[in-house]
Parts: structure tokens; C-alpha cells; sequence
């Protein structure tokens, strides 16, 4: 061998040696990462043992925050071996059926498995987070007591709202707020108790000197608002009936016995005719200076007034007012110059204003109301008065008198009368194009057509006889230990006799049944009549059979998981099959272990 052939083997030599080397290198590479790789299964079955499932329950302050604490060292520490999208997956699954289904319905349209798993957390917190208020958990840790039972609970539950409450986190001003709110004890302080944990959740950093302040101004506002809109009655009015009430005091004649000074010490039969007020009329103080807001004369209120016992007669009944917010039908409606919106109401009889929308339009001035406005539910409504006025509907010039009530402003049917447009539109659109006697018929017809495009689209559907499925057949798999059932035939009443025999003959000549003189297992027939007057054969194999048989082990749907599955359809139909049991072909175990 020459020297160049020699360099040529050497360097032969040399590469080969390299790619072994890089081969080896690989392989112990690939050893290494695969030593590296772990099974997180026992990791996640030890937590899954560890950690119970999450129930949101607000009444025990079980939030998601609270069973998050007590298991965040072990989810942390023991479970530091998983990764983020596995931890938050295994989190996600902890969560009771009614708060998972809570959670995916919130992050809809992501999935869980696209949300990081500090979004997760998060997302958990702020979802099942405490419901109760600041103040009021305050109040409870001020106000919680030992039932006598379990101090070590007990003191947990103190340490518990301690932290809850952020008791350490309250100034001194929120302190005295709320001591002061809970020394309202009384029960004619429910409204200030409200208005003031209102005020406290609102603005927490409000101090006590502020807090009775803004009550006060509160309460001022409501009074004059009240006094504004006129006093409301606190009589029912029975129609038909004349309110008893005492009639204004007449002295006596002179030759008539005084009155005895006893009188004076019993209470009225009846409120005073002047306030209302449980005293004698004669002792009314307050007669001279009252003013009735219903009629606008003096000496009386309006709750008394006799004047408004005349308009029971004239009810006007309005049904937008006691209906709810939906499917609404909104217009502009140019009322004296100002374009007010107003609901169109054909239940309504006359047209309401809104009290806003009054104010809106300069407060025209309003005279005594004439009518006697009431809901669809017999109702009264308050009216504060009504005023002549001209509007423009759809171009339409008109005129009418308008009553301002506390209701939504509605468009009745005295000013919708007035645009023939909207009017002959209107009634028109009330009568249906196809009568109620001729719908079952269009239907019908339709029906049959589309019945028929189906049968040619799909001959093989719609032919005679029952189908046979050719995808699977059906199998039965016997115990180990099972033994052979034979059941003798139960009588058969001799009316039913010929239909049994004509439906085994049937059954027979398809080919669903094949008669034979010997079989390990055997099990009597049970005959149902069906509406139409023919039977419906079945086998009862809970003679035995079914007693033999290994039960299939598959986890059934629950309705929520079906439902789930159909979210997002738009179209939904059913199927039923006729005798769906016989297009199953079994095998030739099945056929011998079912006669």
C-alpha cells in the first residue's frame, strides 16, 4: 500500500470514528432527556386525595379565595413538579358540577384549556368571591356569639371573620360609622339603617360627623319630594260604597242637653274629616291651614276629600301600566312644541305624561283631573293633574288633554284616533292574513308537500318494510357461570290468540324470527295492545336471561351533558323507528340465547 492510499484509509478511518461518536452522543442524549421526563400521574393522584372538591356557598363563607388558602401550600409545594396548563387543568376539575359549569359559561367562547393558570385563579376568585359586604361582616364578627358547643369553632370563626372583615385595615371613622349604625336597633329605623350602610359601603371613608349630615339631607329631599308630588292616600276606595267618616262638628241647639265632659275622653269612631287624624273633629287644629291637593280647596286633605269619591263612577282603565318593560313600541310625539318620546299603547284609553317629562316641558299649568285612571289589575293610578294641549303625530296636527302621572309616558288611543294613518294601520295589522279556521289546512298542505319531495329524494327511506342496520351487530356475552334458563309459553287469552299467531307469522315470513325445535334458553312472550288496535310481542327475559348476561359497563349521559353537547345548534329533530328493536341483527350467540 502506497503513502497516499494509507492517508486515504487514515481519513476514512477518522470520519467513521466521528460518526459513531456523534450516533453515541445521541442516543445517551436521548437516554438522558427520557430519564428527565416524568410521569405526573402519581402526582396528581396524591393531590386529588389530598384536596377536596370546591362547593360555593356563601351562607358558610365557603369561597373559592378562602378553600384556595387552604390548599395553596400543598398545591404549590407538592404539586411543584407539575406544569402551569396541568396544574390549571387539575384545579379546573376540583370544581363541583354546578361551579364548573358556572366557570365555562364565563370564559365562553375560550375554553379552560386556553386560559393560563394565573388567569385562572383569578378568574376563580373573582367569580365565587365573599357576596356579603365589608360593613356587614364587620357587624357580624362585632355581633357573633358562642353557641356553647365547640370553643376551638368558635375561635376559629372569630379568627375567620377577623381576617375576612379586614378588620386591621378599618380607620377609626369606619369604626364609629358602624357602631353607631348598629346601636339603630329599632325596627322604625330599618330605612335610616339601609341608607346609612349604603352610604358607609359607598364612600368609606366617610366620618360620623358626615354620616348623620348626609342622612338628614337624604330624608330632607324625600320630604320634599313627597310634599311636591302631593300626599298619597292611605284609604281604600271600595266602589259603590260611601267612606264613612265623621261629618264637620255642628254644636248642638241650646235646648239640648250638653254634652257630657266624659265624652271627651273617648277615642273617635273614626279618623278626623279634616287630617285624617284619630281625634274628635272639633279638636282638629289644623283645619284652617290644610290644602287638598286633589281638589285645591282648603280645610281638609287630600286623603279626605270627598270631591274624588264622585270620579269612581268615571273610570278609565290603562293596561301599559301595569305591564312589564318588553317588546315595547316607542314614537316622538311633538307635544306644544317639545318632542317627547312616549310609549304607543292601544290598551291605554287617554295619554299619560310622565312627571320628567312635565318638568321637560316648562310645568304647564295642570287642572283637577276629570277621570278616574286605573290599571288592567283595577289599580288606581295617580294623577297629578291634566292640561289641554296640541301635538304632532306622523305630521298629523291634533289636540287633547294630557295626564301627568308617575307612569311611563304612554300614547293612548284618543290621540292615536286622531292620525287615520297610524289608526287604519293599526287595525288592519290586528287581523291575521290567514283565518284560524284555514291555518290547520294551509299546514296540512305543506305538509303533504314536503312529505312527498322527501320520499322522491330518498326512495330507499320511505319503501315498505322495516331496514335492517348494517354498521354492527348486537352481542351478548354470558357469565362464566351462567345456566342455561328454559321458561314454559304463558297462556294467552283465546281473544288475542289470532293476532298473536298472524304477528308470529309476520315476523317469521321477514325473517326477524326463525322457529326451531331446540334451545338452551327459553323465555315466555308478554302481549301489549297498542292504540290502533294491534299488538305489540315482546320477550320477557328477566325470566332468567338477563340474570346471566355480563352487564355492559358505559358510563350513561346526564341530561347536562347532553345539552352541552347541543349548545350552538340551530336545528333539532327526533327520530323514532319503528319495531327499532328488530332492525338489530344479533349473532348467532344471541339468536340461540334469546327464543
Amino acid at each position: 500500500m502506497d503513502e497516499k492510499s494509507l492517508q486515504e484509509f487514515m481519513r476514512f478511518q477518522r470520519e467513521l470514528m466521528t460518526q459513531q461518536q456523534n450516533a453515541f452522543i445521541e442516543i445517551i442524549t436521548k437516554l438522558e432527556k427520557k430519564e428527565e421526563t416524568k410521569d405526573n400521574t402519581a402526582v396528581v393522584n396524591s393531590l386529588n386525595a389530598r384536596i377536596t372538591p370546591f362547593a360555593y356557598n356563601t351562607d358558610e363563607g365557603e369561597t373559592f379565595d378562602r378553600w384556595y388558602s387552604r390548599y395553596e401550600d400543598i398545591i404549590k409545594k407538592d404539586g411543584a413538579a407539575l406544569e402551569d396548563e396541568e396544574m390549571a387543568r387539575f384545579i379546573v376539575s376540583k370544581l363541583e358540577r354546578k361551579e364548573s359549569e358556572q366557570f365555562r359559561n364565563h370564559l365562553l367562547p375560550k375554553s379552560p384549556s386556553e386560559v393560563k393558570l394565573e388567569d385562572t385563579i383569578k378568574t376563580l376568585k373573582k367569580l365565587f368571591n365573599e357576596s356579603k359586604s365589608i360593613t356587614r361582616m364587620r357587624y357580624e364578627l362585632l355581633t357573633i356569639k358562642f353557641d356553647g358547643v365547640d370553643r376551638k369553632e368558635y375561635t376559629g370563626n372569630i379568627k375567620r371573620l377577623f381576617n375576612v372583615a379586614q378588620w386591621k385595615e378599618m380607620s377609626e371613622d369606619q369604626a364609629q360609622c358602624l357602631l353607631w349604625t348598629i346601636g339603630l336597633q329599632s325596627s322604625q329605623h330599618t330605612e335610616t339603617r339601609l341608607r346609612a350602610l349604603r352610604e358607609m359601603e359607598a364612600n368609606p371613608k366617610i366620618t360620623l360627623t358626615e354620616l348623620p349630615d348626609r342622612l338628614d339631607h337624604v330624608i330632607a329631599m324625600k320630604a320634599d319630594a313627597d310634599f311636591i308630588g302631593g300626599a298619597k292616600s292611605s284609604v281604600n276606595f271600595i266602589k259603590n260604597k260611601k267612606q264613612h267618616v265623621q261629618q264637620p262638628f255642628k254644636p248642638k241647639p241650646s235646648n239640648q242637653n250638653p254634652q257630657k265632659s266624659d265624652d271627651k275622653k273617648k277615642p273617635p269612631p273614626t279618623p278626623c274629616c279634616y287630617c285624617g287624624d284619630m281625634h274628635w273633629n272639633r279638636d282638629c287644629k289644623q283645619k284652617k291651614s290644610l290644602v287638598c291637593h286633589q281638589c285645591h280647596k282648603t280645610g281638609h286633605v287630600a286623603k279626605m276629600c270627598r270631591q274624588k269619591n264622585s270620579q269612581s263612577n268615571n273610570a278609565v282603565f290603562i293596561a301599559e301600566s301595569s305591564a312589564g318593560a318588553k317588546n315595547r313600541i316607542y314614537t316622538e310625539v311633538l307635544i306644544d312644541g317639545t318632542p317627547i318620546r312616549m310609549v304607543l299603547d292601544t290598551g291605554a284609553e287617554v295619554t299619560l305624561l310622565n312627571k320628567s317629562d312635565w318638568v321637560k316641558m316648562n310645568k304647564p299649568t295642570l287642572s283637577p283631573p276629570t277621570l278616574n285612571l286605573r290599571t288592567a289589575t283595577n289599580k288606581p293610578i295617580d294623577v297629578k293633574g291634566q292640561f289641554q294641549c296640541k301635538f304632532v303625530l306622523n305630521g298629523q296636527n291634533g289636540s287633547g288633554s294630557c295626564h301627568v302621572t308617575d307612569t311611563a309616558s304612554l300614547l293612548g288611543m284618543d290621540w292615536i284616533s286622531q292620525d287615520k294613518s297610524l289608526f287604519e294601520h293599526l287595525v288592519r295589522g290586528s287581523i291575521n292574513a290567514v283565518k284560524s279556521s284555514e291555518a290547520p289546512e294551509v299546514m296540512a298542505k305543506h305538509r303533504i308537500q314536503l312529505q312527498k319531495r322527501l320520499e322522491t329524494e330518498f326512495p330507499d327511506v320511505f319503501k315498505a318494510g322495516l331496514g335492517r342496520c348494517t354498521k354492527t351487530k348486537a352481542q351478548l356475552h354470558l357469565k362464566p357461570d351462567a345456566k342455561p334458563t328454559f321458561r314454559k309459553a304463558r297462556p294467552v287469552p283465546i281473544a288475542v290468540l289470532p293476532k298473536v299467531s298472524q304477528e308470529i307469522n309476520r315476523l317469521v315470513e321477514e325473517g326477524f324470527i326463525t322457529p326451531t325445535n331446540y334451545s338452551d334458553f327459553a323465555a315466555p312472550i308478554v302481549v301489549v295492545q297498542k292504540k290502533d288496535g294491534s299488538i305489540r310481542m315482546c320477550a320477557d327475559y328477566s325470566t332468567g336471561l338477563n340474570d346471566s348476561l355480563q352487564m355492559h359497563q358505559h358510563p350513561l349521559p346526564t341530561a347536562e351533558d347532553v345539552f352541552s353537547k347541543l349548545n350552538g345548534g340551530n336545528y333539532f329533530t327526533q327520530v323514532d323507528l319503528a319495531e327499532a328493536y328488530l332492525q338489530l341483527i344479533g349473532t348467532s350467540r344471541v339468536t340461540r340465547s334469546s327464543i
